[in-house]
């Protein structure tokens, strides 16, 4: 299954990709228009309890729909991901 490109360059800003949410459990990731919260849309979130522990966690609004904060720090790469311009992100974001 392909994933949308939040899934493959603004998750790992939060030390997370789709594995972190256990074997097949993960859909789909999506981030909101200002870039301050990304939302991972999972099977069953409580077949990811550790995820609870991440210091970026901010609940769910569903059994599906897990939150979590984008620090401010990742803005600009934030930006650059919104006009498509991946190669532009900084150097701390491609590690």
């Amino acid at each position: 299954m392909e994933h949308n490109f939040s899934t493959w360059y603004l998750l790992p800003l939060i030390q997370l990709g789709k594995g972190d949410f256990g074997t097949d459990n993960f859909r789909e990731s999506y981030i909101n228009q200002a870039g301050t919260k990304l939302m991972v849309h999972v099977f069953d979130s409580k077949r990811c309890p550790d995820i609870i522990k991440h210091p970026l966690y901010m609940g769910t609004n569903s059994d599906e729909m897990m939150l979590f904060t984008l620090p401010g720090k990742w803005h600009t790469d934030f930006e650059y991901f919104r006009r498509g311009q991946y190669s532009l992100f900084s150097k701390e974001a491609k590690t």
